[in-house]
């Protein structure tokens, strides 16, 4: 119990210590400094508590299966949370409509109102703009093309979706 204990609460100092940035520095490129931050604080942790918190030692897991443990746990929420983050860093276009749909009140939205709303393009363009900004595109002569990171991506993506049987397409 202990272990878990002393790895819901460093997660949660790290979650603490992201809040408390984001409202004093948002990053341009929020999603790899939060993993930076979240993924490196483990290292971090290791490092002052073997020489500048030497006090704390006492309540840190004592062998190496218990940082074992905390450390895939800090790694799966980690990840976990930089995967919702992303969901809440901008509007995605599901939320969007959700969102859209919800506004509608008990009467809800017509077919014909929530085509248009999804017509009017505001959530791609919103995507277009945080992809170019997360160097995933580039505009090039009036068209799209993806940096090689994006094909890096878009092809780690398209190889899943073949591992995972699932459709291709957009």
């Amino acid at each position: 119990m202990a272990l878990a204990l002393y790895a819901v609460g460093f997660f949660g100092a790290c979650f603490l210590l992201h809040v408390l940035l984001w409202r004093v520095w948002l990053p341009r490129r929020q999603l790899p400094t939060l993993l930076a931050l979240l993924l490196g604080a483990f290292p971090a942790l290791l490092l002052a508590l073997t020489f500048a918190l030497p006090e704390l030692r006492a309540h840190a897991p004592q062998d190496a299966p218990g940082w074992l443990l905390v450390g895939t746990f800090h790694l799966a929420f980690s990840l976990g949370y930089a995967a919702t983050y992303t969901a809440l860093e901008e509007d995605s276009p599901s939320l969007c409509l959700l969102r859209y749909v919800a506004q509608g009140g008990p009467a809800g939205r017509t077919p014909e109102e929530t085509r248009a709303f999804l017509l009017q393009g505001r959530m791609v363009g919103k995507r277009l703009e945080a992809a170019q900004t997360g160097d995933l595109l580039v505009e090039r002569e009036g068209r799209y093309h993806l940096t090689s990171r994006g094909a890096r991506l878009a092809a780690l993506f398209l190889a899943a979706q073949r591992l995972l049987g699932l459709p291709t397409g957009g």
